[in-house]
């Protein structure tokens, strides 16, 4: 009786195994698939995505390691220098790639707690306008997302080392990925058949673990400045800017405007559903949420920084609202991605709107709501603009007279990375100025130039109104036959 009760469990398990390589192929597949259209120009309108190449090249020809900023991404940023000669069709896929195994790892995780809308979750994560657009860039979200969620697979696999593996390895693409570890901890105090005793056993394994590989991975560039290394430089941008990253930026407005019925959905049906579940099996993943949404808010930068909330609030709203509703939620988050997006009013290798798109002003500041082009079109068009604006940049720079200093502002990264430091021998090109490197210049007799609207960047980063020094702004002319182009 034995031996039948065992052959039956192992004809189950590998049942179960065939059916999740099924769905792990499909999502990753699917994912994948949709993304390729997307990573061969440039490495992504983030100033970041551009540093993050030049590191990797730093680190190719150095074989040192270099941050592409503090305190650095090391597990991302040493192998995009292993495939940097790809050139950004590598490192853009080499991040969508991560995001496709993201979405895969997800639909895993989801089918082992239970829920069958495993595969409908993870193409919503992946559709979702944040995670779309940061996907088929050469930036560290996807790549920490990756781990953590193959980690989050692998503890309810029950394999607890390989677990906290990975979730350092997700620390190594990204420092505030240590936040998971504690909604992790709680799911593992929080299952029932074991002693106490042996929850807690496991819960301090992945921690350790987890602290072990982290550590491990920032070891060079603790070396180098200790914890200096961990400084960084709050920005706020305002509490606007922080609730549109937060909402339009994040979801999207389709996005946002079903959330809010998904939201109210869960409200109506409160008590009414009698398999709802319960706040213990909740807790682990609204505790992920309260965590990365209280570090948003001491530092609301980019809402990149919130997509580690997106698979747990799927997760949670795949809980608690039924299929049906639930389907609609991802049918409108992918929607979301394409369509009516809201955006900037025509900026220097910005995106260029359709034929639809209306004007509109907030708070001062002049947007676009564009029905025919969301985040990830508007993406990808400001992306090819950036490759021209840059070029005639260049062009326009190395047709001045004598010596001159282009403050870049925004765009160094990329004008930098364009040139491969092969810039003319009578231009230099800076992020910004402070008042040490403008007296040098004026005493050398330099004549400064800023890109524009890169002034007020100037003001914030180096303390100083450039035209209060009688510094320029470059004209850069567009030329005529992109304009007839477009």
């Amino acid at each position: 009786m034995t031996g039948e009760s065992t052959a039956s469990k192992d004809r189950s398990e590998a049942r179960q195994t065939r059916q999740e390589i099924r769905l792990f192929a499909v999502v990753v597949a699917a994912v994948l698939g949709s993304r390729l259209p997307f990573i061969a120009h440039g490495y992504g309108t983030d100033p970041d995505t551009w540093r993050v190449a030049e590191a990797a090249r730093r680190i190719a020809s150095t074989h040192d390691y270099v941050p592409s900023r503090l305190p650095g991404n090391p597990v991302q940023e040493i192998v995009c220098a292993l495939i940097r000669g790809g050139g950004p069709p590598a490192l853009n896929g080499a991040t969508a790639v991560m995001s496709a195994l993201a979405a895969g790892f997800f639909a895993l995780s989801l089918r082992r707690l239970g829920r069958p809308e495993a595969a409908i979750a993870a193409l919503a994560l992946a559709f979702t306008p944040v995670v779309y657009v940061s996907s088929v860039a050469a930036m560290d979200y996807l790549w920490a997302l990756a781990f953590l969620l193959a980690g989050l697979y692998s503890l309810l696999t029950r394999r607890v080392v390989l677990g906290g593996v990975l979730v350092g390895l997700a620390v190594g693409c990204r420092l505030t990925s240590c936040l998971f570890v504690g909604p992790l901890s709680l799911y593992l105090l929080l299952q029932d058949g074991e002693p106490m005793k042996a929850r807690i056993a496991r819960a301090v394994k992945v921690c350790a673990v987890a602290a072990g590989i982290g550590l491990a991975c920032y070891i060079p560039i603790l070396r180098q400045l200790g914890l200096a290394a961990l400084k960084h430089e709050a920005n706020h941008p305002g509490l606007v800017e922080a609730l549109k990253a937060a909402t339009l930026d994040t979801w999207g407005l389709i996005g946002v405007l079903a959330l809010a019925a998904a939201a109210a959905a869960v409200v109506v049906n409160r008590g009414r559903d009698p398999a709802a579940p319960s706040l213990r099996q909740l807790a682990p993943w609204l505790a992920a949420i309260g965590l990365y949404l209280a570090l948003f808010a001491l530092l609301p930068n980019e809402a990149g920084y919130l997509i580690p909330i997106v698979p747990f609030v799927l997760l949670v709203l795949g809980w608690l609202l039924p299929r049906r509703q639930f389907l609609r939620l991802a049918i409108a988050l992918a929607a979301s991605s394409f369509f009516f997006g809201i955006g900037r009013a025509a900026t220097p290798g910005g995106p260029v709107a359709s034929t639809l798109a209306m004007p509109f002003t907030v708070h001062g500041k002049q947007l676009v709501l564009d029905p025919l082009q969301g985040p990830v079109l508007a993406a990808d068009s400001a992306r090819h603009e950036a490759e021209r604006y840059v070029a005639r940049v260049i062009a326009r720079g190395g047709a001045l007279r004598g010596n001159n200093v282009i403050v870049a502002g925004y765009w160094w990264t990329q004008v930098h990375a364009t040139l491969s430091g092969d810039a003319p021998p009578r231009e230099e090109y800076v992020e910004f100025l402070g008042p040490d490197r403008i007296e040098l210049y004026t005493a050398r007799g330099d004549s400064i130039y800023y890109l524009a609207r890169q002034d007020a960047y100037n003001v914030y980063q180096g303390g100083i109104d450039l035209p209060s020094i009688q510094a320029r702004e470059l004209e850069i002319e567009e030329d005529a036959k992109e304009t007839a182009d477009r």
